[in-house]
Order: structure tokens, then sequence, then C-alpha cells
């Protein structure tokens, strides 16, 4: 599904698998070389998603803080330092050449950027539906978990996540359909996973043949037990978060038959190409859902009314 949505969401999910994997070449041999590739991985992933950055800067240190021996610090500075660097230069960059250092989706879906906003997309839910993918895989660590630096490692990788998925909760989350902004974590979970089942196997294959299985059928039968849970937990949050509503005049519609239900991509899709293709040199037009009509026609000019391309409108 959001390989055909063109959103971003699988694009940070490959950006946050690479970081993953070169975090863990770089548990197994600390190297300064190593230390520099993740932080560059790290600065690249918050490029993609700025709520990556969490898990970008805390999963590495975390690693590093937890690695056996005598602590290297002259890799800390790969790690960490060189990508706040970079995403400070890039918070620069913005402010000078856009008038506003972060996104402006920031702001747009801030939990009360918009007074009266009545969307009922709900975080909760789409964690919820999001966690179907982590399954099998918490499964997985919950059968094949054992104590010592195996413990440490996966922390280093859930805690951030877990950090990650509580901010998550405290925006508004736009088209979040499918749960597109839970998913691009999972290889923060699916990488532990394989490596805890691999030692596992190692340690004892029958054991681990058995118990795996048992321990994914149990993870979907809570999944599933928690469904009245979900539902509460979902409204509770909508109560929480949605404004008071702001009175709007209702439009009397003087049609004698009921007007049709027309798909509203269908609908932009149409107005795109048989009104805004067609507007002689010098109109203007004014929209919210802009991307299709900016993509047909480039000439127009189009006022942004929900502020996502420019802050004044």
């Amino acid at each position: 599904y959001h390989m055909t949505t063109g959103m971003d969401t699988m694009l940070s999910l490959l950006g946050n698998a690479a970081l993953v994997f070169a975090v863990l070449k770089y548990s197994l041999d600390p190297q300064t070389t190593s230390a520099f590739l993740v932080g560059l991985l790290g600065f690249t992933v918050v490029l993609v998603r700025p709520e990556n950055g969490l898990c970008a800067l805390a999963t590495p240190f975390l690693i590093w803080a937890t690695l056996p021996g005598i602590r290297r610090w002259g890799d800390l500075f790969g790690l960490l330092v060189v990508p706040i660097l970079l995403i400070g230069a890039d918070l620069v960059a913005c402010r000078w050449y856009f008038g506003v250092a972060l996104p402006l989706s920031f702001y747009a879906k801030a939990m009360h950027g918009y007074a009266g906003f009545q969307s009922h997309e709900n975080a909760v839910r789409y964690l919820f539906i999001a966690g179907v993918c982590a399954i099998p895989f918490l499964g997985v660590i919950c059968a094949t978990l054992t104590r010592g630096s195996q413990v440490l490692k996966v922390t280093a990788f859930l805690v951030p996540v877990a950090a990650t998925f509580l901010y998550l909760l405290t925006v508004r989350q736009v088209m979040g359909f499918q749960g597109r902004f839970y998913v691009p974590f999972l290889p923060f979970l699916i990488v532990p996973a394989l490596l805890c089942a691999d030692a596992a196997l190692a340690r004892d294959e029958r054991r681990a043949m058995i118990r795996i299985p048992l321990a994914i059928l149990g993870v979907l039968i809570l999944y599933v037990g928690m469904r009245p849970v979900r539902n509460s937990a979902s409204e509770a949050y909508l109560r929480l978060i949605l404004p008071q509503p702001i009175p709007v005049p209702s439009l009397v519609i003087a049609a004698r038959e009921q007007l049709p239900n027309v798909d509203w991509f269908d609908t932009i899709k149409c107005l795109g190409d048989d009104v805004v293709a067609q507007l002689p040199p010098g109109a203007s037009i004014a929209a919210s859902e802009i991307g299709y009509l900016g993509s047909i026609s480039p000439r127009i000019p189009i006022i942004d009314l929900v502020g996502l391309n420019d802050t004044r409108i």
C-alpha cells in the first residue's frame, strides 16, 4: 500500500534500514570511518522525515554507550557531532532561504495549529494499524531474547522508537493512512528480532523452532484481545485533542435530485484537467489540495489556502 501512495513512507523506511545496518556494522567492528557513515546516514534520514531525528541520534549513542571495553571517544564525533552540525546548518540555510527553519507542515500539523480543526484522524488508531506489521517480530523477540549484551542492543534500538511514537501522539497525523508515520521505524524492530532469532537457533535450533511460532501466536492473540482497549483509547484520544468547533454557515443546496458522490481525487483531477489547464495567462487559483493542480499547469500561480507551502495567504 505505502509503495503506491507517492508519499515518502517507504523512502523513510529505506533510510532507517540503511542506518540500522550501519549502526550494526559499527557495533560489531567500531571504527572511525563506520562512525562517520552512521552520522551521515543519520543526517540523511532527518532530511527525508524530520521525526526520524530522535532515532538517528539516540540509537547510535546508546549503541556506543553499551559497547564492551574502552570507549572510543573520537567515534562520538562521527556518530553525534557530525549529524548535529549538519542538521543545524540545514536549519540555518532553510531559515535564510525560506524564511522559516522548520518545514511548514510542522506548524500545520501542530496539535492546535488551527482553531476549530475537526479532523477525526486518530494517532492511536493509526498506531494499532501499523502494529500489525510488528506482530511477528515482537513474537520473535519475546521468544528468543536473552540476558546480557543482547538486551542492551535491543533496548538501544527500541527505546528511541518508543520515544518517537510518544511524540507522534502529540501531532495531528493528517493523511496518516495505514499508519504511514509509524511504518518507517520497522527496521529498528526487524533487525534486532532477526539477530535474536539467529542467536537462538545457534544455541538450540529445535527449541527455538517451537518457541518462536508459539510466541508469535501469543502476540497475535494479545493484539486481537486488545481491541476493546484500542477502541477506548482511540475515543479518549479524540476527546483530548479535538478543539471546540467553530460555527460556520450552512450553504443551501437547492438541488432537485441528490448530488452524486464523487471520489475526492477524481474531483481534483477533473478540476485540473477541465478547468485549471484551460485557464488563460494571468489567471490565479486558490486551493488547498494543490499537488495535482500545480503539476497540471505550473504556469498558473496558486494561492495556498492551508499554508503548507507559504506562510502568507
